[in-house]
């Protein structure tokens, strides 16, 4: 108040600002230095030369923002490739834009999500528009994520993201469940249409023995009829030799029976002849 002035409040450019700190610090005047970049971003890279002593008078209402260092350190600790960053309304994403560019260039994917009011609303869109294989990858993304955003808007997020994961863990079990009993009507199926196809080859291989034992019964049969035929022909034969032979020998007597009395019949001529 001895100069007649109550605070100095700026919001001017690095160099400038340096300049301004000295004075005030020399002079005692209260500064308040606001500061803001020329892109426009809430908060700057300036170098603060902030002194061991007591006399410092700039109180720094935007001090510069050290969070894109920490992602940067979280990030080459865990040799992170992919993630993710989640970010709510109160906080301008183009302060870590350097850090994005840097991460960027080398050759790690970034994914920048802003956090809606709704956050309920906001997850279960995301989990019911994507397909299985773009859920599953986003599943994977989400244990490595970064949030940026108000306290108690991080702690509904992540009591939101618990509970869905939860409900998801539960369907899945319910899917899983499902399709266990599923399997096991499936695998009693299958483990039945393979009962009945054993049961039918062994009713056709049945078959194929009672065909081939009623052939075999066939071929000894029609074999023995064949023995009883030729035993019949030689039957027959033997028969027929044999009436032959007995026809032979009674012609031979027959012939015998003559001659004798042919003989007989010649003698007695003879001795007649001599009677007389």
């Amino acid at each position: 108040m001895n100069h007649g002035i109550l605070a100095l409040v700026s919001s001017i450019g690095c160099t400038s600002a340096g300049s301004l700190q000295s004075l005030a610090d020399a002079m005692h005047i209260p500064h308040l230095f606001i500061q803001r970049s020329t892109a426009g971003t809430p908060r700057s890279g300036c170098g603060t030369t902030r002194s061991n002593r007591n006399d410092d008078y700039t109180l720094f209402v935007r001090p510069p923002v050290y969070i894109k260092d920490v992602i940067l350190r979280v990030v080459t600790e865990y040799a992170w490739q992919k993630f993710i960053i989640f970010y709510d309304n109160e906080y301008d994403i183009r302060g870590i834009q350097e850090f994005l560019d840097k991460v960027s260039q080398q050759g790690m994917d970034v994914a920048l999500q802003k956090v809606e009011n709704n956050i309920n609303k906001m997850i279960t869109g995301l989990f019911t528009t994507m397909r299985i294989e773009e859920l599953n990858r986003y599943r994977d993304t989400l244990r490595r994520a970064i949030l940026v955003m108000n306290p108690s808007t991080a702690k509904s997020f992540i009591a939101e993201r618990k509970e869905k994961e939860r409900k998801e863990r539960k369907t899945e079990k319910e899917r899983g469940e499902g399709e266990k009993v599923r399997g096991k009507r499936e695998r009693e199926e299958r483990e039945r249409k393979e009962r009945k196809r054993k049961r039918k080859e062994k009713e056709r291989e049945r078959k194929r023995e009672r065909k081939e034992k009623e052939r075999g019964r066939g071929k000894r049969k029609r074999e023995e009829r064949g023995k009883e035929r030729k035993g019949e022909e030689r039957e027959k034969e033997r028969k027929e030799k044999k009436r032959k032979e007995e026809i032979e020998e009674r012609e031979i007597g027959k012939r015998k029976e003559k001659g004798k009395r042919k003989k007989g019949g010649e003698e007695r001529e003879k001795e007649k002849e001599k009677k007389h």
